[in-house]
């Protein structure tokens, strides 16, 4: 309960930053000790050394060796919303501006929070929902920038590859020395030496995490601000919310039918449901600082509008999929 409660908690202190900085933008005036982008470096060096520390390689055993259970579980995670979300900007529904944003919603990983505690709070397998969260972390690391780098090529078929590499030589150091390094710095710390008081590490780490997490949106919404104002922030909100809605439904139902036809043990099936249908806002929001730094939030205004439905459509599948347990 208390990682549910933390879900809600990072929710609504996203939203009370966005409120502060759309009130008070940050001034990004160049006389400051530090950039602004050299800090945003820093903080997420620090929340992927913690992403890094909390990776538990023991779940991926209890996990067990289902291949099928594997392709089905990822390809729902990382596959299955590209599909709405292509198409949907092929036909313009999306709109240009949101593109990107969308784009790095749908690659992005599963979340191990609150998938985890909704698997336990409905009688699903929870040691298979950490598992799989556990693996998609790993992927999506190496599969979001991928993804993306041949999205951003894709306009140019003729130049796809030379865009690529060209693409490649600018986001690979960044995420060498950003996103990789520090998490297996973190995972091998944790590993290898022996720290007392572990429990009270994890927890401050959480909770840099957590403080990193609020100082990124406030730098990419006061950025946005200063550059759209006001008036031009509700036009964000009026052209995503919509979006995300339908985009939430494609997914959660995309997820419940797969899993339901493909399944036939309950309580995995409900691990692999709620594995398949979340989104990490904790690497996407890092991420997109990494891979769109001048574009951030337009990125994540789609996420962090749909970390909050994911969590209401969540708490609304696991009464109702616990009250089918309880009639079994």
């Amino acid at each position: 309960m208390r990682v549910f409660t933390n879900s809600w908690g990072l929710t609504l202190s996203i939203f009370l930053t966005i409120v502060f900085s759309v009130s008070l933008p940050f001034s990004f005036d160049s006389s400051y000790f530090i950039s602004v982008s050299n800090l945003s470096q820093i903080i997420v060096f620090l929340i992927f050394f913690a992403q890094g520390w909390c990776i538990q390689t023991f779940s991926l055993e209890e996990m067990g060796f289902d291949l099928k259970g594997l392709f089905r579980v990822h390809g729902l995670i990382f596959l299955g919303p590209m599909f709405f979300v292509l198409i949907a900007i092929y036909f313009k529904i999306i709109p240009v501006h949101l593109a990107d944003g969308f784009f790095i919603l749908c690659i992005l990983p599963t979340t191990v929070s609150s998938c985890v505690v909704y698997t336990s709070l409905s009688g699903g397998n929870s040691e298979t929902a950490l598992g799989h969260a556990t693996l998609s972390s790993i992927l999506g690391i190496f599969w979001a920038p991928l993804a993306w780098m041949i999205f951003k090529a894709g306009d140019q078929h003729d130049e796809l590859f030379k865009l690529i590499i060209e693409i490649g030589f600018l986001l690979l150091p960044k995420l060498f020395f950003l996103v990789l390094i520090p998490c297996v710095f973190g995972w091998l710390i944790k590993k290898i030496v022996k720290i007392r008081g572990l429990a009270k590490v994890d927890g401050i780490l959480k909770q840099a995490t957590f403080g990193g997490i609020l100082i990124l949106v406030y730098f990419s919404f006061s950025k946005t601000v200063l550059v759209l104002g006001i008036y031009g922030i509700f036009e964000l909100v009026k052209d995503s919310v919509v979006i995300i809605l339908f985009f939430t439904l494609w997914l959660s139902a995309l997820s419940w039918f797969v899993t339901n036809l493909f399944q036939k043990d309950p309580r995995l099936r409900v691990a692999e449901f709620f594995c398949a249908s979340q989104k990490s806002l904790a690497v996407g929001l890092p991420l997109a600082v990494l891979l769109s730094p001048n574009n951030s939030a337009m990125i994540t205004f789609p996420m962090i509008f749909y970390h909050l439905i994911q969590l209401s459509i969540g708490a609304f599948f696991v009464n109702r999929i616990k009250r089918s347990f309880i009639k079994l």
